[in-house]
């Protein structure tokens, strides 16, 4: 069973962490270049991404709260 400190493993986290920046900055580039409105699913995806980064900040903090003495 998980210790509940963390959603995402670290490497996880910088995937995620990548994947954010890189549909973030992809999602003007599309809006340039498409005549359509396709570029707000990255926009989507992205705040997605963003909500579970968060999230695992908010479980960590969480978990430090109770147990002081856990670092990660």
């Amino acid at each position: 069973m998980r210790d509940g400190t963390r959603l995402l493993k670290p490497r996880q986290r910088r995937l995620a962490w990548a994947g954010f920046v890189l549909v973030s900055a992809y999602a003007p580039v599309q809006a340039m270049v498409l005549p359509d409105a396709s570029w707000l699913f990255s926009i989507c995806v992205a705040g997605l991404v963003a909500a579970v980064i968060i999230a695992d900040d908010a479980s960590e903090r969480a978990a430090a709260a109770v147990d002081p003495g856990k670092r990660r």
